[in-house]
């Protein structure tokens, strides 16, 4: 038999349903998920922890007009509903939704109030499903409207004030989520840009130079052959190593601009392949030790590869060295990428100064879950090395 609650037990429960709800959506917020899941996830968690709600829908808006655009997810709504909504957005406008992120204020509003042209579809959806009332609560970063969460409840329920700010704390936190995934994608775009234009110098800075000393080293030769063809052996050896060259080279940037294919050859031998090409193009020694391919992720191999890459073109470019050693171990418990050169060196700071690729280095193993770490002094070279813990 059950026993019956008081009212200030009642609001106990009440506030333990919210307050584990707000720290699953919490919880919800990673980089590894897609925008979509994480607040199709929000949406879920809201409905759990809102007494008498039956869907949510989290939707966003354009920061600049504050008018919502997009819905980026729900729980509870019936079958095709939010491209219903989306496309009465689209058509009929959102003045009912937007008023309330322009306002900056959540609102209660009977959903009998859905009579505008465009929205007949969504009108005959809501009378099937018998929803007839709807807490509408804006979604703001730093005072400008992000977003909207819209919480359908049952027609005997009316969400009280403190229920609003319960909804209201998920919205900030959803608001965060928002922006940081919209800084992130910016961000992204900007990194892509900048490998591509990096991709672009080195193509002219090797490739190019290569091919035109190829094509002088042609040239030569066939002056030769008719006069002095013995004396041709010497420039014919001579394109030949270039065109292996500029080969390695452009295998090797072929496998940047494809990093997919580490899913295929894997990291050790995309590595090696570096390796070859810092080795032809630059004509220092290098020796790699990539004997084991390492269990991880292919986002984490993605992330060795690409700190590996970096900490090879500072050996060359910067610190001008003359022999460089890259290897990779596994053990029980970790993968560890070195780098080590016997260039100028400098001093290893934790700020690093004046080394924003040491920073992006540092940066991109957080990403994987690792550390990365350097010891150089001036004139004494410098090692990278990159620790990133297995899982599970």
């Amino acid at each position: 038999m059950g026993v019956a609650l008081s009212e200030p037990g009642l609001n106990v429960v009440r506030r333990l349903r919210e307050l584990e709800a707000i720290a699953k959506v919490a919880s919800s917020f990673t980089f590894e998920r897609s925008l979509e899941a994480m607040m199709g996830e929000v949406a879920r968690h809201v409905v759990e922890g809102a007494i008498g709600s039956v869907a949510c829908i989290v939707g966003a808006s354009d920061p600049a007009t504050q008018v919502a655009t997009t819905v980026l997810g729900s729980y509870g709504t019936p079958e095709g509903f939010d491209q219903m909504l989306q496309r009465a957005w689209r058509t009929g406008g959102t003045q009912i939704v937007s008023s309330s992120i322009q306002t900056r204020r959540a609102q209660v509003v009977g959903l009998h109030v859905v009579q505008r042209p465009g929205y007949e579809e969504v009108r005959e959806a809501l009378l099937r499903a018998g929803w007839e009332r709807m807490a509408v609560v804006p979604m703001l970063y730093r005072g400008v409207g992000t977003g909207l969460l819209m919480v359908v409840y049952l027609p005997e329920h009316n969400p009280d004030d403190e229920e609003l700010s319960f909804l209201e704390a998920v919205s900030d936190q959803a608001a965060v989520a928002l922006e940081n995934s919209r800084l992130f994608e910016q961000a992204r775009s900007l990194a892509i840009m900048e490998e591509r234009q990096r991709i672009s110098r080195d193509l002219h800075d090797s490739v190019s130079q290569s091919l035109y000393a190829i094509s002088l080293g042609a040239q030569t030769v066939r002056e030769l052959l008719g006069a002095n063809p013995k004396a041709a052996i010497e420039p014919i050896d001579y394109v030949v190593a270039l065109s292996s060259a500029a080969l390695s080279e452009m295998r090797a940037m072929i496998f940047e601009l494809r990093p997919e294919t580490l899913a295929h050859e894997g990291l050790a031998a995309a590595l090696r392949r570096q390796a070859a090409s810092v080795e032809a193009r630059h004509q220092v020694r290098v020796d790699a030790d990539l004997r084991d391919e390492p269990p991880l992720p292919l986002a984490a191999k993605e992330v060795l590869y690409r700190v590996g890459l970096e900490a090879l073109q500072n050996a060359v470019k910067h610190a001008q060295a003359s022999r460089i050693t890259v290897s990779l171990s596994v053990s029980s418990e970790a993968v560890t990428l070195r780098i080590q050169d016997d260039g100028r060196g400098f001093t290893a700071t934790d700020s690093f100064p004046g080394h924003l690729g040491l920073v992006s280095m540092k940066e991109r193993a957080l990403q994987a879950g690792g550390t990365a770490s350097f010891e150089s002094a001036p004139g004494k070279g410098c090692t990278v090395s990159v620790y990133v813990p297995l899982g599970d």
